[in-house]
């Protein structure tokens, strides 16, 4: 018998894995159950495990019995099975959720942009499906479909990108491209992508090579040239959409040259811009008479030309090759999204009845906020912005309420109305 110097349990001869030596020359046994906790829970974090690691362990050496490595089998010893077994959870990694349940999913928490969630579900779906089939024939070559997806301010842009990373469960970063300087200026350069990309990814470069990048405000790119009449920002991200080797360090904050450089291939990387370009689609819309009265909006096609006349490098824009404009949201649009289980009303419910409140909002008031939103051209955005003033001065006079109270807010003449009910009172104010 021998003692497990994880476990601390006395195990047979055979169920111990590996027997090495400390500092101090002394010899430390593992049984199987704690090296597969330890060794492909802990350490496969980092994407250890695989043949290759394998045979470097056989190389140190004060392992003793290692040899056992290549014998063990089922039920005793398993590790050739947990290498299969870990080569076939990499394949299932690889496999995303279907198109239809993901659009099924967005369908819950946004409304509308039916045909966006469609197009941008497919995309990402034969982006993951054109690597698994790179990865079974290395001779084959796919182009990648990166997209942009434009519209108004709070059609949900960001917000799809956002659950969907959620439910993929693939590393996705999404990067505000107006904070990002020239390399060498003050504030944060391209780098900093890969640096963010490597933390979702769990710091693994094999994640990370098959991640999505999402440039938010894209728009802004086109009114931010220098001097010379030239954007180096657009040139220095062409260099990372091209697919291309990347260099990158892994400490944002504090980089010198004393830390490591990793380096990742961007061919596989799925990029992602989103931005409003409001004059761009508006000046592709026009409104047209049908008679009786009749008017409707024709929207032409926009074209990678637009784009180009709108500030963004040709050699740019040549990289995207999917555009998707999101619908602009109507009336009832916003009145659905107060509906959805994750709307702003619902926060204020929960947070209300920390206080002993039981809040209602009355259908007026709801009208109320949807067509200032509407008027404002707020799209979803305005609705948070909007019950968050108002809600402010309400919440801050009921905290640490003693008594258990109903209070309905209503809308009427201009004036938000509060009607208060404690037990078998009533009062308006």
């Amino acid at each position: 018998m021998k003692n497990c110097k994880i476990c601390a349990e006395n195990k047979k001869d055979e169920d111990i894995v590996l027997t090495f030596k400390n500092s101090n020359h002394e010899n430390l046994n593992i049984c199987f159950e704690c090296f597969e906790f330890i060794y492909l829970i802990n350490l496969d974090k980092q994407n250890i495990l695989n043949e290759k690691n394998v045979e470097n362990i056989k190389s140190i050496e004060n392992f003793q019995n290692i040899d056992k490595v290549d014998n063990l089998k089922s039920p005793k010893n398993k590790i050739s099975n947990l290498l299969k077994l870990k080569k076939s959870n990499i394949d299932d990694n690889l496999n995303v959720t279907k198109p239809l349940e993901i659009i099924n999913l967005l369908d819950k928490k946004i409304v509308n942009q039916h045909e966006a969630k469609k197009i941008l579900t497919m995309n990402i779906y034969n982006h993951y499906n054109k690597i698994i089939l790179k990865k079974e024939n290395l001779d084959l070559s796919f182009t990648k479909s990166n997209m942009i997806l434009f519209g108004e301010s709070g059609s949900g842009k960001t917000l799809i990108l956002k659950e969907i990373a959620k439910i993929i469960n693939k590393p996705i970063v999404i990067i505000d491209i107006t904070t990002l300087t020239e390399s060498g200026y003050v504030g944060l350069d391209v780098s900093t992508i890969f640096q963010d990309l490597y933390i979702a990814a769990d710091r693994s470069i094999e994640r990370m090579e098959e991640g999505i990048i999402v440039f938010d405000e894209i728009d802004k790119l086109g009114s931010r040239l220098n001097k010379n009449g030239t954007n180096p920002i657009q040139q220095e991200l062409l260099t990372i959409l091209e697919g291309r080797k990347v260099q990158f360090q892994e400490n944002a904050v504090n980089m010198n040259n004393n830390e490591e450089i990793l380096e990742i291939d961007t061919t596989n990387i799925l990029f992602i811009g989103i931005g409003a370009f409001t004059s761009l689609f508006q000046n592709k819309e026009k409104e047209t008479s049908f008679g009786f009265g009749e008017h409707k909006l024709i929207s032409k096609t926009i074209t990678q030309d637009d784009f180009v006349k709108y500030g963004l490098m040709k050699e740019f824009v040549s990289r995207f090759s999917v555009f998707q404009k999101l619908n602009s949201l109507d009336k009832n649009d916003l009145l659905e999204i107060l509906h959805l289980d994750n709307s702003i009303l619902n926060e204020y419910k929960k947070l209300f009845s920390i206080e002993n409140v039981n809040l209602i909002f009355d259908k007026s008031y709801l009208n109320y906020v949807v067509e200032t939103s509407f008027q404002e051209k707020k799209g979803a955005r305005g609705l948070k912005y909007i019950i968050d003033k108002d809600m402010l001065n309400i919440h801050f006079k009921y905290i640490n309420n003693i008594h258990d109270i109903t209070l309905n807010i209503s809308y009427k003449n201009g004036i938000i109305l509060k009607e208060i009910k404690e037990k078998n009172k009533l009062s308006t104010n």
